[in-house]
C-alpha cells in the first residue's frame, strides 16, 4: 500500500500540532512493511522533517530572509508537486491541510482528510476571514474517508457540515514528548510557578486565565505564571500591567527537553481554552508528571478523562477557586499525577498509526465510497 502525502503543512509550519502529526504518521507508517508513505516535497523548514533522516527534503534558504520567503516557498512546493504527482505510484492520497487545488492532481484515487477540529465553524465570531472554512467544507464532501481526531470533533464535523457519520473515523493523537529527555531552559525560570503552554489566540481564553490568576498571583509574591509561546503583544503587555502581575509573569520560547522541565517543575498545568480539536498538552502533562486543571469545553474532558480538575471557561470564580485549591493540596496534586500517567498510556503513535493504516486499507478495499 503506497500513500502520498502533499507538502501543504510542511511549507506552512515551522513546528505546530499538524506537521507533527503528520511527520509522526509517515516515520511510524515507514517503519511498518505493509505500507509506504511518501511525502511530495522539495522545501521545507519545518524542525520535525529536519529531524527524519528518511524523508529527503532540503531546507529553503536557511541564511536568507525576505519578506515574501514563506509565499514563495509554497509557491515552489506546489509547482513541484505538479510537476512530479503524476509519476508518482499510489493507492491512496492524504492531503495535510484543506487546499482543494491540491486534490484535483489526483482526482483517480481515494482521498483521506483528517479534520483537526470546527473552531472556525464554532466560533466564527472570532474569525473575519471565513476561507479555511470553504476549503474545509469542499474538501470533506470530495473526500473518499475523514479521519478526526476526536468524537468531538467527529460530532461537530457531522453536525456542523452535514456529513455522514459512517464516512468519518475517529482517531486519537498521542504525546510526542520524551519525559526522560529534559534540559533547564537557559532563561532564568523562577521556582515555583503556574505553567502555560500554547498560542494565545481569542479561543484559547487567555484574558480571562490571566483575569482569574491575577487575585491569586498579588497575595502570592512568589508564585508565577510562564507562558511557553511568542513574545507577548502590546496589548497583553497592557493587560498584564493593568492586573499588576507584570513582575510575576513571564513568556518564552522553549525547545522540546526544555518543554519537558517546564512540565516535571510546575505547580499545575492550566488549560483555559474554550474549543480544542483534541487537547495535546493535556497528554503532554499527564506524560511529564504534572497536575492538570483544564478547561470543562469541547474535546477536552474527552481526552483527560478522571485525570484532570475541570472547571467552567466562562466562570471566573470557579477557575480562581480550582488553582487556589491545588495550590493548597498537594495530595490532589499527586492523585491528579498518578492518574495523568495511567491516562496516558492509553494513547500512543503507534496505536495512531496502526487505527490510520486501517482506515486506509478500509477505503482502498471498498467497491464504492460514501
Amino acid at each position: 500500500m503506497n500513500i502520498l502525502y502533499d507538502h501543504q503543512i510542511f511549507s506552512s509550519q515551522k513546528y505546530g500540532g499538524i506537521s507533527r502529526y503528520f511527520s509522526e504518521l509517515i516515520r511510524g507508517i515507514n517503519n511498518k512493511t505493509e505500507a509506504n508513505a511518501q511525502l511530495l516535497i522539495k522545501f521545507s523548514n519545518n524542525l520535525y522533517l529536519e529531524q527524519d533522516k528518511s524523508i529527503t527534503c532540503k531546507k529553503f534558504l536557511p541564511n536568507i530572509e525576505f519578506r515574501g520567503k514563506p509565499i514563495a516557498l509554497k509557491i515552489i512546493n506546489q509547482f513541484h508537486s505538479k510537476l512530479h504527482t503524476a509519476h508518482r505510484e499510489c493507492d491512496l492520497y492524504h492531503p495535510t491541510y484543506y487546499n482543494p487545488q491540491n486534490v484535483i492532481l489526483q482526482n483517480d484515487k481515494p482521498i483521506v482528510i483528517t479534520v483537526f477540529d470546527m473552531i472556525h465553524e464554532k466560533l466564527p465570531q472570532l474569525y473575519k476571514n471565513n476561507k479555511l472554512s470553504n476549503r474545509k467544507s469542499i474538501l470533506c464532501k470530495k473526500a473518499s474517508h475523514i479521519i478526526a481526531i476526536s468524537q468531538n470533533t467527529k460530532q461537530d464535523l457531522t453536525n456542523l457540515l452535514n456529513i455522514d457519520p459512517r464516512k468519518v473515523s475517529v482517531v486519537h493523537l498521542a504525546n510526542s514528548l520524551d519525559a526522560t529527555n529534559d534540559e533547564r531552559p537557559s532563561n532564568k525560570i523562577p521556582q515555583n510557578y503556574i505553567l502555560y503552554v500554547g498560542s494565545r489566540k481569542a479561543y484559547k481564553n487567555f484574558e480571562f486565565f490571566l483575569k482569574s490568576l491575577a487575585p491569586i498571583l498579588r497575595l502570592n509574591a512568589n508564585l508565577n505564571l510562564v507562558c511557553v509561546g511568542k513574545k507577548f503583544d502590546n496589548l497583553e503587555k497592557e493587560l498584564i500591567n493593568n492586573l499588576s502581575i507584570n513582575h510575576q509573569v513571564l513568556s518564552i520560547n522553549v525547545s522540546d527537553p526544555e518543554l519537558v522541565y517546564l512540565y516535571k517543575n510546575a505547580l499545575l498545568f492550566v488549560y483555559p481554552s474554550l474549543y480544542e480539536g483534541f487537547g495535546l498538552p493535556l497528554l503532554e502533562s499527564f506524560a511529564c508528571g504534572c497536575p492538570v486543571l483544564s478547561s470543562n469545553a469541547s474535546s477536552l474532558p474527552e481526552v483527560g478523562g478522571n485525570a484532570c480538575k475541570y472547571f467552567d471557561p466562562h466562570n471566573q470564580t470557579e477557575l480562581t477557586s480550582s488553582i487556589n485549591e491545588l495550590l493548597v493540596s498537594e495530595s490532589l496534586r499527586n492523585s491528579l499525577i498518578k492518574k495523568g500517567h495511567q491516562r496516558s498510556k492509553l494513547f500512543s503513535w503507534d496505536k495512531c498509526v496502526s487505527e490510520t493504516l486501517q482506515v486506509y486499507n478500509k477505503v482502498i478495499n471498498a467497491k464504492c465510497f460514501l
